[in-house]
């Protein structure tokens, strides 16, 4: 099973003529790198709501309230199941210490960088990073500088037989394009 993962969109603009050619350049971007997942999850901070109905176009969507979302029907936290493979979802990554029980994986964003780790308690946390505000990570490797722009980013979960792995996939930018 695949399942792709977006977070912290900030899709904070009404959509008009204006603004349609850049929203429906992001959702082509999202068909093309989720064309093959089987679900999708929003870590939060969509704004948008219409934005989730375009994405359970291309998969079933799962999504969580993020700090500037004010749609109370999303909840803050999500606990899902997929092949027997237990997933929490949040959108700030201090709930994960909040778990009196740790699942397979936690999903969250709110940072804008993209993570990947696993726990000392055998729980990999994805954080997919900002497809629309990337940021730089603040955990640098002594010696290297952040010279170049933060990359807009997204996960892929891959679940088989219990087994799990997880990437982070580099969009592709056109110069001088924003989302």
């Amino acid at each position: 099973m695949k399942i792709g993962i977006l977070s912290d969109t900030h899709i904070n603009f009404t959509l008009n003529s204006e603004t349609e050619k850049t929203y429906s350049h992001l959702i082509l971007v999202i068909k093309y790198y989720f064309q093959d997942v089987d679900h999708i999850i929003h870590a939060g901070d969509v704004l948008l709501e219409e934005f989730i109905h375009d994405l359970e176009k291309i998969a079933p969507t799962s999504v969580v309230r993020g700090n500037m979302d004010f749609i109370s029907k999303w909840p803050k936290i999500l606990h899902l199941t997929f092949e027997g493979v237990s997933i929490v979802v949040a959108h700030e990554p201090q709930v994960y210490f909040e778990l009196k029980e740790k699942p397979r994986v936690f999903i969250h964003g709110h940072t804008h960088y993209p993570r990947i780790q696993e726990t000392h308690e055998h729980c990999l946390i994805v954080n997919p990073g900002s497809l629309t505000q990337p940021r730089h990570s603040p955990y640098l490797i002594k010696g290297f500088e952040n010279d170049a722009p933060p990359e807009p980013t997204l996960a892929i979960l891959e679940i088989s037989q219990e087994m799990v792995s997880a990437f982070i996939k580099k969009i592709a930018k056109k110069k001088n394009k924003k989302f």
